[in-house]
């Protein structure tokens, strides 16, 4: 019997053996067929223009007050005033003639019959005296731009920052840069940006373009594109090359269409962003009628995020949110977004949505609450606009307010009145009084971008947690308690459903799924410096004192029919992350199959509930201590067929609620070792019976 049992062991062995076999088989190419081919074999060459396309001049306007081009154009109509008595409209026709007011100045030059020699000095002084002291401080991340976090946006200018330095240093493609300013400046603006470590192919301005003795080429500008790109079109054939120019002038990518270098405009109303732009002739992404938007990004997430907040997190907000409110002496509520982009949590407080009730609701049968303080951080001065719309949409009317940085809003729900404080700046800039310490604090989509530690550092500083109290009063009556709310916290993991395997062979093999998502996560925490474990957040938080209320997953899914934006939003993220990490792979093969397969977007998170005490009594102590003692223990909803989720908690007691059943987990070796018995004891069984009917049947 035993050589049965061995034999039968074998055999399920070399089955095991066999499936894994089979489904590493799964991974690799089943077949010799490509199904996936880069589009263009022409080799690519990248020209990037300088001013407002390696940086948004409306964006250093809207944050400095002040940009390059701005100090360009002043300095531009000073020299034709000085010199040749032209006004600021004549400057500019001159400008929109010839795309650059430099250019008309030579063409008048040339109509006045001036030699060479006289076009050539008065040009290089008029680029001496504009371009001599340009204050390019506006191109530095001071520390009022690295700290401007919002809710779906943290340190977006040094992030964006690094991932174009990520594209230019992974390039393996030559990339120049060309500019109808002198070399002298461009030099200046790429230390600036911090881009001078990049080894460019080249840098094709006026002063270092081909100089003839023919008139029209003395400095010549993008205007005359044969003579200003002369250097690469002589290195490059138009035919066996792709070349692209990336400018923010309609007027340059046309005019260099003439001599075959293709043209994308950036930023602007009709440009593109900078990074898709080189993503795309990387053949990372497609220019299809997407174009990101910070409102329409934000829109489109809010709805997801509605339907993905965990309804028993948000539960468990509400009841500790009314007990708190029942043990206060105060008549008015205290709330305070910290990165509210869009006020979607406002939305979802007043009225509710994606399965969950409002918090107005929850609040009608205590009496005493009359008001509620909604203070919402957003220091984005582009989603201003569309605060202002969601906000008149909910029925809020504005109100005066001698603040500058600070816009009220007002209206009756229910018979609460409710005041909305939209601030336009960072709460790190900003302390809450004490007498107006909040009761919730709220940070959507928010959590995880931060370190854990600075995270918290940051809002106990903000509350001036560790500033107040101290006096023989404080410690006898304790200080209020604060809730903290981190809805959508990242959990590091983001998957294609189907995901599909490694595929190729040689140097075109388009990675896998799994690989590429495994990288993008690399790029959050190496490049953007977020945090992909919740669970460093939670320990952040409980060595200050801190109690997790609640937890529990709050898993986006994302259809690329019913959430096109979203999907192409976050696609646009993938590739430009990802791509400058993934030279040795065909990259470009994984986007094209992506957007063939067209997979859904699963992205884990969680949320995260807090209790943010203040200096704690000897009784507190106590409780605490129980507390943190207490189990933490993950229940499984079961929401509807095929869709089950898990919620996790910490649970003070041993008492089960209605409905529930508790089965205890076991570690990864017993669970092991008791299927192997299990096994066993089958095989003996079935030996058992096999033998007692070949006795019986003898």
């Amino acid at each position: 019997m035993l050589h049965h049992i061995l034999f039968i062991l074998i055999v399920l062995i070399l089955i095991e053996v066999n499936a894994t076999s089979n489904n590493q088989s799964r991974t690799s190419p089943s077949s010799n067929k490509v199904e996936f081919i880069s589009g263009n074999t022409k080799t690519q060459v990248i020209i990037l223009d300088v001013d407002n396309t390696l940086y948004n001049e409306a964006e250093l306007k809207a944050t400095h007050g002040f940009g390059i081009e701005d100090q360009i154009t002043k300095r531009t109509y000073a020299y034709g005033e000085k010199y040749y008595n032209i006004s600021k409209v004549e400057c500019d026709e001159m400008y929109f003639k010839y795309g650059s007011t430099a250019e008309g100045i030579r063409h008048m030059l040339i109509s006045q019959k001036k030699s060479v020699t006289e076009i050539k000095d008065t040009l290089r002084q008029y680029y001496n005296e504009v371009f001599d002291g340009i204050d390019m401080s506006c191109l530095l991340l001071s520390s009022d731009m690295k700290n401007s976090n919002t809710g779906y946006n943290h340190d977006k200018h040094s992030k964006e920052r690094q991932i174009l330095r990520s594209l230019l240093q992974s390039s393996e493609v030559p990339i120049y840069l060309a500019s109808n300013s002198p070399k002298g400046h461009v030099l200046k603006v790429i230390k600036a940006l911090g881009l001078s470590h990049i080894n460019f192919e080249g840098i094709i301005t006026p002063d270092s373009a081909r100089d003839t003795e023919i008139t029209d080429e003395v400095y010549p500008t993008k205007n005359n594109p044969s003579s200003f790109y002369h250097p690469i079109l002589q290195k490059y054939d138009t035919d066996l090359h792709n070349i692209w120019l990336l400018d923010d002038s309609s007027k340059n990518t046309i005019k260099a269409a003439d001599v075959g270098i293709q043209g994308i405009q950036i930023n602007g109303n009709e440009g593109q962003s900078l990074l898709r732009a080189i993503s795309y002739t990387k053949g990372h992404m497609t220019l299809n009628d997407y174009q990101f938007s910070d409102v329409q990004y934000l829109q489109s997430k809010n709805q997801i995020d509605l339907v993905s907040i965990n309804k028993d997190v948000w539960e468990n907000l509400l009841l500790h949110l009314s007990k708190i409110l029942q043990d206060s002496a105060s008549s008015t509520l205290r709330i305070v977004d910290l990165g509210a982009g869009l006020l979607s949590m406002l939305q979802l407080i007043l009225e509710g949505g994606g399965g969950k009730r409002s918090l107005v609701d929850s609040l009608l049968s205590l009496k005493q609450i009359n008001e509620i303080e909604y203070i919402a951080y957003e220091s984005n001065a582009r989603l201003r606009g569309g605060c202002w719309d969601r906000l008149y949409k909910m029925g809020f009317i504005g109100t005066e307010n001698d603040n500058q940085d600070e816009h009220m809003f007002v209206k009756n729900d229910a018979g609460i009145k409710i005041v909305v404080k939209l601030r336009v700046k960072n709460f790190t800039s900003d302390v809450i009084e004490a007498k107006t310490k909040p009761d919730l604090l709220i940070g959507c989509c928010f959590a995880d971008l931060f370190e854990p530690n600075d995270l918290s550092a940051k809002i106990f500083k903000f509350l001036r947690h560790c500033t107040t109290g101290g006096g023989i009063d404080s410690f006898v009556t304790g200080d209020t308690e604060t809730l903290l709310y981190f809805p959508i916290t990242f959990a590091g993991t983001t998957q294609f459903v189907p995901p599909k395997p490694c595929f190729g062979l040689g140097k075109k093999v388009i990675p896998s799924d799994s690989l590429v998502f495994q990288v993008y996560a690399q790029s959050l925490i190496s490049q953007h410096g977020h945090n992909l474990d919740p669970q460093k957040i939670v320990d952040s938080f409980s060595n200050s004192e801190s109690k997790l209320l609640a937890r529990g997953s709050s898993a986006w899914y994302i259809d690329p029919e019913s959430s096109t934006y979203l999907w192409e939003t976050l696609m646009f993220f993938f590739t430009s992350s990802t791509g400058p990490m993934m030279s040795h792979w065909d990259f470009k093969g994984w986007v094209e199959r992506a957007r063939n397969e067209q997979p859904s977007i699963h992205v884990l998170n969680e949320d995260l509930l807090f209790s943010l005490s203040g200096h704690s009594t000897k009784a507190d102590e106590t409780k605490s201590n129980s507390i943190s003692e207490s189990i933490l223990v993950e229940e499984i909803m079961f929401n509807s067929p095929y869709n089950v989720s898990k919620v996790s908690y910490p649970r003070d007691t041993n008492e089960l609620k209605p409905g529930q059943v508790e089965g205890k987990g076991m570690p990864c070796g017993t669970k092991y070792i008791c299927f192997s018995l299990i096994i066993i004891l089958t095989v003996f069984f079935l030996l058992y019976h096999s033998e007692s009917r070949m006795f019986l049947n003898l």
